[in-house]
């Protein structure tokens, strides 16, 4: 019986010692680097669109260069997509085309540098985001979606007369046609959607 008490009273002072020692360590420090990086991943999820409802349809910074790469984006989408040519569009050599590549450059160049803070950003950003879906899924529907909104941004900005409107802008679209790309970007693209106030 002795034995059995000293070899409990051993384990016993075990445990005690070896709690001891976990509650007294210091938990080692988060790797910051990693953390940042969660961080950034959370905050600009690359499934997410987040679009601000913006006072005003359109500021430029840059006005004559913007309108200018407006006209000529359209002029390039009607060559790919207009008249039935979507039908055909070959997407392996449309994503080598450098007119494809220097369209991807000038709507940037329209977000950060040519349009100040309006509604027109939200246009830029949906443009690359059907960017992004012809690129990578070869989605011929994004691709029209991409002219569309080109299209009516040429009407509006350059006054330039086409016989159809399609209404797909933030900037100068319908409430509907807006729903439209919302739509087309949540249940068919399968993004996540925010619009909200700025």
């Amino acid at each position: 019986m002795r034995r059995k008490g000293i070899v409990g009273l051993l384990i016993l002072i075990l445990v005690l010692f070896l709690g001891f020692i976990l509650l007294n360590q210091k938990p080692e420090p988060e790797n910051k680097q990693t953390t940042n990086v969660e961080k950034k991943e959370n905050k600009s999820d690359p499934n997410t669109l987040s679009f601000k409802k913006h006072q005003k349809q359109i500021t430029f910074k840059k006005e004559k260069e913007s309108k200018e790469i407006i006209a000529d984006i359209h002029s390039y989408l009607d060559n790919i997509t207009g008249f039935g040519k979507i039908e055909s569009v070959n997407f392996t050599n449309l994503k080598e085309d450098m007119e494809w590549k220097k369209l991807k450059q000038n709507i940037k160049w329209l977000k950060t540098t040519g349009f100040g803070h309006s509604e027109i950003q939200n246009d830029m950003m949906s443009a690359n985001a059907f960017i992004k879906l012809v690129d990578e899924q070869e989605d011929d529907m994004s691709l029209r979606y991409l002219h569309r909104v080109f299209h009516d941004l040429d009407i509006y900005i350059n006054n330039t007369e086409f016989p159809v409107l399609y209404g797909t802008t933030f900037a100068y679209g319908s409430v509907a046609g807006r729903k439209q790309l919302l739509d087309y970007f949540e249940y068919t693209a399968h993004y996540k959607v925010i619009y909200s106030s700025d």
